[in-house]
């Protein structure tokens, strides 16, 4: 929520990475612990802290709601 009350959705990806186990024939994939976050719509957005996020072309901060 920004400090008007309006809602924004943030959508996290985490990068993700596949390897096979030596000794192993299966594939495993692991988080690589890149992460990046964007709206819905595509606008990038950064991580302030845990609970807030900036929406970039908005130049707009948003908190979790912890509801």
């Amino acid at each position: 929520m920004s400090d008007d009350g309006s809602e924004h959705r943030i959508l996290e990806y985490t990068g993700m990475t596949g390897f096979t186990p030596l000794g192993s024939d299966s594939m495993k994939s692991m988080a690589t612990g890149m992460k990046r976050y964007c709206t819905p719509d595509g606008r990038a957005c950064n991580r302030v802290d845990d609970q807030t996020f900036e929406i970039v072309a908005l130049g707009l901060r948003v908190k979790r709601d912890n509801a």
